[in-house]
């Protein structure tokens, strides 16, 4: 019997120590962390002359918010042979590697430590 105390003594402290289970991030955590890079992403796309266009990123990020890598998520085809659709993906990588660290949304200092992977999508359509 002591030995099934400890066991579950155990679980127990594991569940304690992992914290609430986590929801995905809402649209409004993931607009706030694109407006942290649209400005250079906007300025970057229209100095190129290219149509803007909606992009796709995922990050790896650090717990203190810092850009560990971010890469074209969706389209990779399509960044290969079409070179507007380049000059717009690379943009936004830039811009959110520019932007590093990132700032946790209002109320959410652990975001970046429970969200370590996040994808976002530059939409040009809710940007103006």
């Amino acid at each position: 019997m002591n030995s099934l105390l400890r066991l579950a003594s155990a679980v127990l402290m594991g569940a304690l120590l992992a914290g609430p289970a986590l929801a995905d991030p809402s649209a409004g955590d993931l607009d706030f962390l694109v407006n942290q890079a649209k400005p250079a992403w906007l300025r970057q796309v229209e100095a190129k002359g290219a149509k803007l266009e909606p992009v796709v990123v995922a990050m790896s990020l650090q717990p203190d918010g810092k850009i560990e890598a971010a890469r074209l998520a969706v389209d990779e085809k399509r960044y290969d042979r079409d070179p507007q659709f380049r000059i717009v993906a690379d943009a936004a990588v830039r811009a959110l590697l520019q932007a590093s660290p990132l700032t946790a949304p209002a109320g959410h200092p652990e975001f970046f430590r429970n969200n370590p992977q996040i994808t976002i999508t530059f939409d040009p359509r809710s940007m103006r």
